[in-house]
C-alpha cells in the first residue's frame, strides 16, 4: 500500500512540475529568422562572409548574424549578394526598416 501511494504521488509531483516548465517555455516568444540580402559589386574573395557582414553592418546599420556571400546572377565576375540572418523577436519584423 505504502509503495503505490509513493508511485501514485511521485507521478502527480512529475506531471505538476513538467506542467510548470511548459507554461514557462510559453511566455517567451522564440526569436524568428529573417534573411535580407543585397547585391554588392565585385567577387566574394576569400573571406567572403565575413566582408559581407562587414559591408550589410556599414550599409543597413542593423545587427546582422550569420552572413553568405554568393556569385551575382546577372553577372558572377562583377557581382555578389551579400545574405545575413537578422534575428527578432516579432516575426512581422523582419522586412521593416
Amino acid at each position: 500500500m505504502k509503495c503505490s501511494a509513493l508511485i501514485t504521488a511521485s507521478c502527480v509531483l512529475i506531471l505538476f512540475i513538467a506542467n510548470h516548465v511548459e507554461k514557462m517555455e510559453a511566455k517567451a516568444p522564440p526569436p524568428s529568422e529573417c534573411w535580407e540580402g543585397i547585391v554588392f559589386p565585385g567577387k566574394c574573395g576569400v573571406n567572403g562572409n565575413k566582408e559581407c557582414l562587414k559591408k550589410m553592418v556599414a550599409k543597413e546599420r542593423k545587427p546582422y548574424r550569420n552572413c553568405e556571400c554568393q556569385l551575382g546572377v546577372s553577372d558572377p565576375k562583377k557581382e555578389h549578394i551579400c545574405s545575413c540572418q537578422l534575428l527578432v523577436t516579432d516575426p512581422n519584423k523582419c522586412f521593416q526598416s
